[in-house]
């Protein structure tokens, strides 16, 4: 199981880039900040086809295994170790989304980020819920990946894409 995360790193000019901290479900509670996981050493780091992997050590003694895909610019937390217990996520509502729903999400898309950066700003996250049905904290596991209309690429939850039609205005009774 892996889980979407938001990856700060630091470039070293022989080694490329490592994680220097992750980020996930930040919450800021009466200016205590929690949710961001300082990493105090890189412990293991291979390579596979299509991703690199960082078995990390935190500030806090606790290890976790960070995948980075780099076709999609994209990092994700992996069970194993100390990731187990964040990929539990009390209170966030875990929802397995089958290729019936995604189609039906794909059909709102006009376009995602990669083709469209400039309009791209709805979470593909928000459409599911729309055809879902759901609100609040919900995370998705898509059984595929969505496709942009446009270009192609992948889709995932986590992608920025603009809607289908634009936003709808009534207009000014005259």
């Amino acid at each position: 199981m892996s889980l979407s995360i938001h990856v700060d790193v630091q470039s070293a000019q022989s080694e490329g880039d490592r994680p220097v901290r992750f980020w996930l479900d930040v919450i800021l509670d009466e200016s205590t900040l929690s949710g961001i996981y300082e990493i105090e050493t890189v412990e293991d780091h291979w390579y596979e086809r299509n991703a690199e992997y960082f078995k990390v050590l935190t500030d806090v003694g606790k290890r976790y295994i960070l995948r980075f895909d780099p076709a999609l610019d994209r990092w994700s937390l992996h069970s194993g170790f100390d990731g187990d217990e964040l990929l539990q996520r009390p209170g966030v509502e875990m929802i397995t989304v089958e290729a019936s729903t995604i189609r039906a999400a794909e059909q709102q898309v006009a376009a995602c980020e990669r083709c469209r950066p400039d309009e791209a700003d709805w979470l593909f996250a928000s459409i599911l819920n729309e055809v879902t049905g759901r609100s609040g904290d919900t995370e998705y596991a898509m059984c595929e990946p969505a496709k942009c209309p446009n270009c192609r690429d992948e889709i995932s939850e986590k992608t920025l894409v603009q809607l289908q039609g634009g936003i709808e205005v009534e207009a000014p009774a005259e």
